[in-house]
């Protein structure tokens, strides 16, 4: 035991002392209200019911034990819900600066934050949609497309096709339907008459072109995601003080168990009747 001149006797500023008045609150795992802003008290009165239910206190201090029960264990759940929106939303973050530094991967030029940040949400199971689109809007561009190609690109690359029907929206032309757009010519500021789906795979391609990279490399790309996002993982893991929030919760609750059974032991024993026979001494 520290020497009582060595003890730190707690935060000893205003400042520290509000601080630490609120840490209860970071979590509500030690807050004196049962319901915090956000969450439904009918969820609550159901789990209380189920351990009256479960338990049946028959005295107040049984009740009491009872109610205790489910309090901990609401608050449990609360950790558990706080613990994992909090790991979703550091995994979900955008990549910060260091994080790409550890990246030993040549980017050919490429934005680095956007590759990557292209490689997390894009699908494995829309590759061969997002590839089909890029193979056929590069033949677009440079002979236009007929209308069966065009069928071919709503049916093979619907993601992208998307984005046809925008452009077309954007001209008023989006119910116009395929044969007009094969031969559909635009007019630009300078009054110069350009091919429409030409002038599309044309501005597509040089838009979207760190897509069709992330194409091109997609595995690669989406293990240093994993990677960056598992060392992320790790350290919240590390660093994370719900585990121990729900310890705390844990051991609370099995020591009101025990409570609550060594009291139900007692009323049991109290209410046994004696039917021990007795001797006659006559």
């Amino acid at each position: 035991m520290l020497p009582r001149r060595k003890r730190s006797g707690g935060p000893q500023t205003e400042e520290g002392k509000k601080a630490t008045s609120r840490n209860a609150l970071k979590t509500g795992a030690y807050s004196s209200l049962i319901i915090l802003p956000g969450e439904n008290e009918d969820d609550f009165r159901t789990l209380e019911e189920q351990f009256i239910s479960d338990f049946s206190p028959r005295d107040i201090a049984e009740a009491a034990m009872v109610r205790n029960l489910a309090v901990i264990t609401w608050k449990k759940l609360r950790v558990e819900k706080l613990e994992h929106a909090g790991l979703i939303r550091k995994l979900h973050e955008p990549f910060e600066l260091p994080e790409y530094f550890k990246v030993q991967f040549d980017f050919e030029g490429h934005d680095q934050e956007k590759v990557l940040g292209l490689a997390r949400v894009t699908e494995a199971d829309h590759l061969p949609d997002w590839k089909s689109g890029f193979q056929l809007l590069r033949k677009f561009s440079k002979q236009g497309a007929t209308v069966k190609e065009l069928d071919q690109l709503q049916n093979d690359a619907p993601l992208v096709y998307e984005f046809l029907l925008l452009a077309a929206k954007d001209l008023g032309a989006e119910n116009d339907g395929h044969l007009a757009w094969s031969k559909m010519q635009v007019k630009n500021l300078l009054n110069e008459k350009y091919d429409f789906i030409t002038n599309f795979s044309e501005k597509f391609i040089k838009k979207y072109k760190e897509q069709e990279w992330v194409l091109d490399h997609f595995d690669t790309l989406k293990s240093i995601v994993v990677q960056i996002q598992e060392h992320r993982l790790l350290k919240f893991i590390q660093f994370n003080s719900a585990q121990r929030v729900y310890d705390d919760l844990d051991r609370s609750f099995y020591k009101t168990l025990s409570e609550l059974r060594r009291h139900q032991q007692w009323r049991r024993d109290m209410q046994a009747i004696d039917v021990t026979p007795i001797e006659d001494n006559e």
